[in-house]
């Protein structure tokens, strides 16, 4: 689901923010709490202890740069480690701060007061090229869904399917090879660690000597065949 969220200090502006959005994601096609959500704060202190517990709850995050006694660039600096994922738009009257939020990499700097097509132009670019593309689209039980790369554990070739391990230590069944997966996610954060297994390294916590620690607590196992370079694929992660 793409989760947007919008931190401004000034509440007619974050009520009209969030009509604004939710009408152009609605003519867009999409529903709200199926396709998207969209959440508004004034208190910056309360967004950012929200994110920091939750940072996968932001796929765009808009950012009044004069929010609360913290601007929102600073605000962005102690979240930018967290939210590596998310989109961030800073909003402002003043054209002098943009030079000040390279480092955070936004996605744009936009001038109050906002121009609304522009700005929907802008974020359903982003939905479109780059959040889709972190989902992972299969056709489950007569139904085609999309599931977020960062929800998957990993995913085990059981007889002539594939089990696939998700957050929360959900599961879900495919029709289908293991293989075919394994090209479908080439380039991202999975590496092989078994024959019959694919993990996420993005939630490895640990390396046994025949199997692999998660941070939801479950393990997958490690072949002697597949242990050094997924050593070595998890190293190049963890180095950036």
């Amino acid at each position: 689901m793409y989760q947007i969220v919008i931190g401004d200090d000034d509440g007619i502006f974050l009520q009209q923010a969030e009509e604004q959005i939710r009408r152009i994601m609605t003519d867009y096609g999409l529903v709200e709490q199926t396709d998207f959500t969209l959440t508004g704060y004034q208190d910056p202190e309360e967004l950012k202890e929200e994110l920091l517990v939750r940072p996968d709850e932001c796929q765009l995050l808009l950012l009044d740069v004069e929010y609360g006694e913290k601007n929102g660039i600073e605000l962005a600096r102690d979240l930018r480690g967290k939210l590596t994922e998310c989109s961030i738009i800073y909003l402002t009257f003043y054209a002098d701060f943009v030079f000040e939020c390279f480092d955070t990499k936004p996605l744009c700097y936009r001038l109050k007061p906002v121009d609304w097509e522009k700005m929907g132009k802008l974020i359903l670019k982003d939905y479109r090229e780059r959040f889709l593309k972190t989902l992972l689209n299969l056709k489950v039980g007569g139904k085609q869904i999309s599931i977020p790369y960062q929800e998957i554990y990993g995913l085990e070739a059981v007889s002539h399917h594939v089990r696939i391990h998700l957050k929360n230590q959900r599961t879900l069944e495919w029709n289908g090879a293991l293989s075919k997966l394994e090209q479908e996610i080439a380039g991202r954060c999975f590496c092989k660690c078994h024959n019959s297994y694919l993990i996420n390294l993005e939630h490895v916590t640990e390396f046994l000597k025949e199997e692999v620690k998660m941070d939801d607590g479950t393990f997958f196992p490690v072949s002697r065949r597949f242990y050094a370079s997924s050593m070595k694929q998890y190293f190049a992660l963890l180095r950036g």
